[in-house]
């Protein structure tokens, strides 16, 4: 039996501004008692810094999700916005749609089970980059093998409107998350854009991807997604032994530059902690 999905267009964001009203990563943090908070990985322990999930009292790699109250008498901490650190929090600079990164797989499940969404598989990776177009060697999600320019100039930084001159793979550069879909205009084409065969934005740069390993399919149950809630930080539908069965795909900004491949379609990354160029998005099958 054929099943269909739909992949988010954009990578996981910071969260959005929209009549002062935070959602995504950083609502999601604010919904969680402290108890549920502390279980996340990149909280525990952290919480005397500012920024906790890259562990620092300052900007590192463009993370601006801060403590803006910390618990007190077991109290949530509260989470707000401050990529300029100027300890004014959620301004329309403060990085609200860059994509999310240091996410653990932890946090991201957790999240997709909030959304009621799922993981997607490394079959449907490789099926939002290539579409029905024949594979080709070495390629990029936009179907090109040459990345473009490297980031070097950002213009509105943090704000929704960021984009970089001439940049169409935010890939090996070393600066930082960008908004999401920032290289993608109303005139832009799939190759000038960077995006997928199906309009994907970011799927071969930014942030990595987590996918559920090909290997291990028979332990995945695409059929289940998150109820609503956060009640475990398991991939939903996968049984015991599910920290060994997922990959990251696509590249990001600090991958290795001297390596061309890595944020090529059919190029794995494997890890397992929370480092700065990891994120994700969700998957819904219908």
């Amino acid at each position: 039996e054929y099943l269909e999905s739909e992949l988010s267009c954009y990578e996981l964001m910071i969260g959005t501004i929209n009549l002062g009203k935070k959602d995504l990563v950083v609502n999601f943090l604010n919904t969680l008692s402290y108890d549920n908070q502390d279980k996340l990985s990149t909280i525990k322990n952290r919480q005397a810094f500012k920024y906790p999930f890259s562990s620092s009292d300052d900007v590192v790699n463009r993370m601006g999700i801060a403590i803006e109250e910390a618990s007190t008498s077991g109290l949530p901490i509260k989470f707000a916005m401050d990529l300029n650190d100027n300890g004014v929090f959620d301004e329309i600079d403060d990085g609200a749609t860059l994509a999310c990164n240091y996410l653990s797989f932890l946090e991201l499940f957790a999240y997709l089970d909030w959304a009621g969404l799922r993981p997607m598989t490394e079959l449907e990776y490789e099926k939002a980059c290539r579409g029905v177009a024949f594979p080709i060697a070495n390629e990029y999600a936009s179907g090109a093998r040459n990345r473009g320019p490297i980031l070097f100039t950002v213009d509105n930084a943090g704000t929704p409107d960021e984009s970089s001159t001439g940049t169409i793979l935010n890939l090996h550069s070393g600066f930082g998350p960008m908004r999401v879909g920032f290289s993608a205009t109303g005139s832009a084409s799939r190759l000038t854009s960077g995006n997928s065969f199906y309009g994907i934005a970011n799927l071969s740069d930014n942030v990595s991807e987590l996918t559920m390993r090909a290997e291990s399919y028979s332990r995945f149950d695409e059929n289940v997604h998150g109820d609503g809630t956060f009640d475990n930080v398991r991939p939903l539908g996968a049984e015991p032994g599910w920290e060994i069965i997922f990959t990251y795909r696509g590249g990001s900004f600090s991958n290795d530059g001297s390596n061309q491949h890595l944020g090529t379609v059919s190029y794995r990354v494997r890890t397992s902690t929370a480092t700065q160029y990891e994120g994700g998005r969700g998957v819904v099958s219908f």
